[in-house]
C-alpha cells in the first residue's frame, strides 16, 4: 500500500512539472491593443475613430500629406517584444507608420501598392524594449500615390490602421 501512494505521488509530481514548465517556457504571451484603446495625442492633427472597418483614420479632405499620432500605456512586464502593426491597404496611397516608444522612433513603416482597397497588411518590428509605463505612439499619414483621379486632382489614403500586437519572445 505504501509503495502505491509513493509511486501516486511520483506519478502526480511528474504531471505538475510537466504542466508548469510548459506553460513558463513554450508559450508566448501576446497582448492585442484594438486602435481604438489608444488616445488622440494633443497638437497634432485630429483622427477620426472608423467604427466600420474598426480603424484609426486621417481625414484627407482636410488633411493632405499631414501626419497624425495615437498614443498608449503599456502595462506588461518589462522584457523584449515584438510589435505587430496591423493596418489597411488602401488604392488610392500608400501611407506610412511611425512606431514611437518613449519619444525615441522605432522604426518607420510604409504600405506596400495594392489592387484590393482595405486588405489588412501586417508590419512586425522585433526586439523592441518596454517596460510598464512605457508610451507607445503610432503616427500615420494621409498619401496620394497620383492614380484615382476625384475631383480635379487625385485621392488619398486615410492612414487606416486597426491594432498593434504585443509579443513577447
Amino acid at each position: 500500500m505504501k509503495l502505491h501512494y509513493f509511486f501516486t505521488l511520483i506519478v502526480l509530481s511528474l504531471f505538475t512539472s510537466c504542466n508548469t514548465l510548459k506553460t513558463t517556457t513554450n508559450q508566448k504571451q501576446k497582448t492585442v491593443i484594438n486602435a481604438f484603446d489608444f488616445k488622440q495625442k494633443e497638437n497634432v492633427v485630429p483622427f477620426y475613430r472608423e467604427k466600420k472597418r474598426k480603424t484609426l483614420a486621417l481625414n484627407a479632405v482636410k488633411h493632405k500629406d499631414k501626419y497624425t499620432a495615437a498614443t498608449t500605456v503599456f502595462n506588461g512586464e518589462k522584457g523584449c517584444y515584438n510589435l505587430a502593426l496591423t493596418s489597411l491597404k488602401e488604392i488610392d496611397g500608400e501611407s506610412s507608420y511611425k512606431i514611437i516608444v518613449n519619444g525615441k522612433l522605432i522604426q518607420q513603416l510604409q504600405n506596400p501598392e495594392t489592387k484590393i482597397d482595405f486588405e489588412p497588411h501586417t508590419f512586425t518590428v522585433k526586439n523592441v524594449r518596454l517596460q510598464k509605463g512605457t508610451t507607445i505612439e503610432i503616427q500615420f499619414n494621409s498619401h496620394s500615390n497620383g492614380k484615382i483621379p476625384e475631383k480635379g486632382g487625385f485621392a488619398y489614403s486615410r492612414g487606416r490602421w486597426r491594432k498593434i500586437e504585443i509579443i513577447s519572445k
